[in-house]
């Protein structure tokens, strides 16, 4: 990945598109050595905390390009979210950025912990799973990169479609060097929603796990590209997903 550096300058400039929601505060902090950051609304229910891993393709990514996205989620499903800072590639290659949030999770024994990532955070988070014995009470996965290798239909089909390119995913999992989580093999998996744009090259990513999920949810937002929420928050249905799913218990 040439100029790891201006790309993550772009990619952190999105954080710019809205501000973060009103209300929500966002505090950083340091648990078991790896950074993090609260991010809590005026109203949050008691017991919970959502875990978040930001997506970035595993390169790029930070509270400054998520954290007003996330402080909408947060607002939206009332709920106080603990966001890992995760090591990055190609610095960082796997199971670095893995092993940061494994530390964070075996630090959360207080709380019923949920769990939410986007693109390669959502993929982490299936990572995640498969190596902890406790696994978190409900996930979102919203566009979730979860076969590395890139080749299912939807890549050619959603071509010139969406804002990221195949290309740019290769050259991503080649610096990442980690396992693909769609290869994870898993005894259970909890509650999963599943949030997907009809245009992303990764649509077929969300509806192959889907398929494989007995118990998950898929909702495809027609028109949408790969995680629409970060440049454009005015997608009320989005949010309106997202509070039910983890307000009314699963």
């Amino acid at each position: 990945m040439e100029d790891i550096k201006t790309h993550r300058e772009f990619f952190d400039s999105l954080g710019t598109s809205y501000p973060a929601a009103a209300g929500v505060t966002i505090t950083p902090g340091t648990i078991s050595d790896v950074p993090v950051y609260w991010i809590e609304p005026a109203e949050a229910a008691a017991g919970k905390l959502l875990v978040y891993l930001h997506g970035g393709a595993f390169a790029v990514g930070s509270i400054t390009s998520h954290g007003p996205m996330v402080s909408h989620f947060a607002k939206a499903a009332k709920r106080k979210v603990l966001f890992i800072d995760y090591a990055l590639a190609p610095e960082n290659p796997y199971p670095a950025g893995l092993n940061d949030v494994l530390k964070v999770y075996a630090t959360l024994n207080d709380v019923d912990v949920e769990m939410m990532g986007d693109s390669a955070g959502g993929g982490l988070i299936l990572s995640v799973i498969a190596a902890v014995e406790k696994a978190p009470k409900a996930v979102v996965l919203l566009s979730p990169w979860i076969r590395l290798e890139s080749d299912l239909p939807s890549h050619e089909v959603n071509a010139g479609k969406d804002v990221i390119a195949t290309e740019y995913l290769h050259d991503a999992a080649k610096a990442y060097a980690g396992v693909s989580p769609d290869s994870l093999r898993f005894d259970a998996f909890p509650p999963v929603l599943i949030l997907a744009g009809g245009q992303e090259i990764l649509l077929d990513d969300s509806r192959t796990f889907h398929a494989r999920i007995p118990q998950s949810r898929l909702v495809v937002y027609e028109g949408k590209q790969h995680v629409w929420p970060l440049t454009n928050i005015d997608t009320p249905e989005t949010l309106a997903e997202i509070a039910q799913f983890l307000t009314a218990g699963y």
